[in-house]
């Protein structure tokens, strides 16, 4: 979470610094657009000039930081010189940004070329700077806008028109489940209700209440929170089987009792049935 504001916080330093400089050109930021199915290219701020994309890949840090080769990477070292953290490096991240759009936009039939910055918004000292690659603070950008802004190309008009096109075409991240994303295994989570005051596991005490033993917290409705922890956790999809798991159920027909609550994706039939949340919708228990 830390690290996701964080990010959020450096996206919006270089969007207000574009904003406060009034470019004339289309900005779009928090870009997704798929490349090939279920690839996408994920773009922080993209600015639409007369002659290609721009895109500024933000970055939020602080500390002492050095990029290496071999493999590349970016490390964050204290006041002797000891590496305390390894990050991935944001040249790379930016190379394939700009390797991914350049692809979709030729699938799409754009003539259009794209460059890129990482732009770093935070208090870091880069002590070892990439031999190749492109790193700007927030000032750099006024100039490198104005000096790729002189160049002859599409008109406001028709890159305000190619804006909209990408508008079209953008779907919103989803980086669910996290489970996967974080390499946690499976096993070390605790799935099934839990206690929304002290964590720990709930036990059904009658058709109506669950109970917590530890601090006595009572609730009637478990599920969809529950639900709501395995699908951003554990899986896109749950089974019947899984639902029964969860909560202790014996009865087939009253875990697909209970799935029928929830306006959720169905696939497949008999043992094979799925169900999926969109993730763009609200899990929400409905009345019958």
């Amino acid at each position: 979470m830390n690290s996701i504001q964080a990010g959020i916080a450096g996206e919006e330093k270089v969007l207000n610094y574009i904003r406060w400089l009034e470019s004339p050109w289309p900005i779009l930021w928090d870009v997704n657009l798929e490349v090939t199915p279920g690839q996408y290219v994920q773009i922080d701020v993209l600015i639409l000039l007369p002659t290609g994309a721009v895109i500024y890949e933000a970055k939020n840090m602080a500390g002492r930081l050095r990029f290496e080769e071999h493999p590349a990477r970016l490390d964050k070292v204290d006041e002797h010189g000891y590496i305390t953290d390894r990050y991935d490096c944001p040249m790379l991240q930016l190379q394939d940004e700009i390797a991914n759009l350049q692809v979709w936009f030729h699938l799409h039939g754009i003539p259009m070329k794209a460059v890129g910055a990482v732009v770093m918004t935070g208090s870091a000292v880069i002590e070892k700077p990439p031999a190749n690659g492109r790193i700007f603070s927030l000032r750099e950008i006024r100039g490198h806008l104005a000096a790729r802004g002189k160049e002859r190309g599409m008109t406001v008009r028709e890159l305000r028109q190619l804006a909209d096109y990408i508008r079209r075409h953008n779907r919103p991240y989803i980086a669910f489940p996290l489970i996967g994303r974080f390499s946690i295994p499976a096993e070390e989570v605790e799935w099934g209700p839990l206690c929304e005051s002290c964590a720990g596991r709930l036990l059904r005490k009658s058709e109506r209440v669950w109970l917590c033993p530890a601090c006595n917290w009572k609730t009637a409705d478990p599920f969809t929170r529950t639900l709501e922890d395995w699908f951003t956790l554990r899986s896109r999809t749950i089974v019947n089987r899984q639902v029964r798991e969860l909560f202790g159920m014996k009865s087939p027909g009253a875990a697909s009792r209970l799935l029928r609550f929830y306006p959720l994706l169905k696939d497949g039939e008999g043992r094979s049935t799925c169900y999926a949340w969109d993730y763009t919708t609200t899990l929400t228990r409905q009345p019958k």
